[in-house]
C-alpha cells in the first residue's frame, strides 16, 4: 500500500518528467523557471528518506540535484503523448 507521502513523491515526480519534457524535448514552458526549481528543490530535500528510495522512479531521480532536468525527460511515446496533451489543455484555457 502507498501511503499519502510516496504518492506525494510520485506526483511531483510525475510533475518534473512531464515538465522537462515540455520544456526540452517539446520547447515550450508551463511552469515558471520559479515553480520548477521549487519542485525540484523539493524532491532533492527528500532523496534521503526511505520513501523516495521505494518510490516509482526512484532510478531516475536517485541522481537528481535540481540543477537541471534534461535527462529526465523521457523519449518516450506515452509522456511525449501525455505532455502533448497537457500542453494543449494548457494552451486552450
Amino acid at each position: 500500500m502507498i501511503t499519502t507521502k510516496e504518492s506525494d513523491i510520485e506526483r511531483l515526480q510525475r510533475q518534473l518528467i512531464l515538465h522537462s519534457v515540455i520544456y526540452y524535448r517539446l520547447n515550450e514552458s508551463i511552469w515558471s523557471d520559479t515553480q520548477y526549481d521549487t519542485a525540484s528543490q523539493k524532491l532533492v530535500s527528500i532523496k534521503g528518506t526511505q520513501e523516495f528510495k521505494d518510490s516509482k522512479f526512484y532510478d531516475l531521480f536517485k541522481d537528481f540535484d535540481g540543477s537541471t532536468g534534461y535527462h529526465i525527460a523521457l523519449d518516450t511515446p506515452y509522456w511525449i503523448s501525455l505532455a502533448t496533451r497537457i500542453l494543449s489543455y494548457h494552451e486552450l484555457h
